[in-house]
């Protein structure tokens, strides 16, 4: 129930798109790096629990990959758990 309330959300943000080259109307770039890369992540961790949920349950899944162009998270810029604070 939870997952499909986010993935309905996610789809209505429009994180299952690629924003990179989304912009205001003045050329200025819509969102910050950090702000696309948390996108992703979020995107990611919503098709990756989609998966694991309809193979737990035996449902087909939701999401499917011709359905959305965002990349995934960048593998350089994945966080690193350094006790206190994640650095990305």
């Amino acid at each position: 129930l939870y997952l499909g309330m986010a993935i309905r959300m996610a789809h209505d943000l429009g994180l299952h798109k690629a924003a990179e080259k989304w912009s205001h109307k003045d050329a200025v770039a819509l969102f910050t790096p950090t702000e696309l890369e948390e996108r992703r992540r979020i995107w990611s961790a919503c098709v990756i629990m989609d998966k694991y949920v309809s193979a737990y349950i035996g449902r087909p899944v939701y999401i499917h990959e011709r359905d959305y162009d965002a990349e995934p998270p960048r593998v350089d810029e994945v966080s690193t758990y350094t006790g206190t604070l994640y650095i990305v």
